[in-house]
């Protein structure tokens, strides 16, 4: 969660006018577990329309009856609540104490509170089986115990048992990667009204070996052609993760999020890393486990599905495939800042980075990424 520029000088005012509260402290009794928070946080009281989804990971400990959250409070994410479980629900008492955050010379205290048109007790509903906490009110970081006075709010807040999963990022590869032109062959698995069948499929992708033994493949959803996964080669083996975001893909039947996966035959529970055969004297990449283009992160949920995997270097590069289209292949990537300075590692670096790339074609594109 953000730490917010604080914009009003009454919050700095009310800073002076309260005694020394103490803050909660988690007992060393307690049982401490990751959950995700989601929601909406406002991150200006003023502007409605001012807020960040909330995807993130948050401590909630249990101790009997008593129950705490850890990280409701963007400014002190450190900071503990109590709250009291009764049958399914559980009541956090308005006005608990985050503590003092410094900004500038001021030390400003911090409450929690609920607001539902006035400040009151915060009541969420707790599913213990399946670890999940709800609730209505307006979550909110106070200058004080009694009147509305926000630092910032959520809203919309649920919270359930287990850590938050990471934000879709597409694979960027790294600037002055030696970039190879490969042929990727498969045996489609595909699913209609008359059941399963399968056909052959050939066609171009681009592997880059970095430095750091990291290796990337282009051109591996068919869907998303110019989109990048990456893996890590060791001796004669290179093992893709899965779970990569290819990106987002609209068709006749909506809008997806495709993923690379892959599973062991027979198995369908859930989305395994992909471990291909390295030849060290062919470059070839061979693999007997399944790949999966993939509609969710890590549940089984295939868009298509191949067998018989084979990455092969392409002994004539890119025209060696009859009739495919290789004239919009990528044949370099470079990045730069807005200054026009290179980039040498975009995966890692914050800021306006300009992508330029070059197509076989001759055509060059580039375009703006904020990280």
């Amino acid at each position: 969660m953000k730490k917010f520029t604080l914009t009003f000088v009454a919050f700095i005012i009310a800073a002076m006018s309260y005694a020394q509260p103490t803050p909660v402290v988690l007992p060393e009794t307690a049982t401490v577990e990751d959950y995700t928070l989601t929601g909406k946080n406002y991150f200006n009281p003023e502007d409605e329309n001012g807020y960040e989804d909330l995807n993130e990971t948050i401590k909630i400990g249990f101790d009997g009856n008593d129950v705490y959250i850890q990280g409701l409070c963007g400014y002190l994410p450190e900071a503990w609540i109590k709250g009291v479980r009764n049958g399914s629900e559980v009541t956090f008492e308005s006005g608990q104490f985050y503590g003092y955050f410094t900004y500038g010379t001021a030390s400003l205290p911090m409450y929690f509170c609920g607001y539902n048109g006035a400040i009151t007790d915060v009541v969420f509903q707790y599913n213990e089986e399946y670890g999940i906490f709800v609730t209505d009110s307006y979550i909110v970081t106070n200058s004080n115990t009694s009147t509305l006075d926000a630092y910032h709010y959520l809203t919309d807040v649920i919270l359930f048992k287990g850590a938050a999963e990471p934000q879709d990022e597409v694979v960027t590869p790294p600037a002055g990667m030696e970039n190879v032109p490969y042929i990727f062959t498969a045996t489609r698995i595909i699913l209609d009204e008359e059941g399963y069948h399968s056909e052959n499929v050939t066609r171009n992708v681009t592997v880059g070996f970095a430095q750091n033994s990291e290796v990337y493949i282009q051109g591996l959803c068919e869907q998303l052609p110019e989109a990048w996964i990456v893996g890590t080669k060791n001796g004669d083996e290179a093992t893709f993760k899965g779970g990569q975001f290819y990106g987002n893909y609209t068709d006749e039947d909506g809008e997806w999020k495709l993923y690379f996966g892959s599973r062991l035959a027979g198995q369908t529970e859930q989305i395994d890393d992909m471990t291909f055969d390295y030849d060290l004297s062919t470059g070839a990449f061979t693999s007997t486990q399944y790949m999966i283009l993939n509609s969710t992160r890590s549940t089984y949920a295939p868009f298509e599905e191949y067998v018989n995997v084979r990455i092969e270097r392409n002994p004539s590069g890119p025209t060696a495939i009859e009739g495919a289209e290789t004239e919009n292949n990528i044949v370099n990537v470079t990045y730069t800042d807005i200054s026009g300075r290179s980039i040498s590692n975009p995966e890692t670096t914050r800021g306006i980075i300009i992508m330029t790339t070059t197509k076989a074609n001759g055509t060059v594109e580039s375009k703006k990424i904020i990280k």
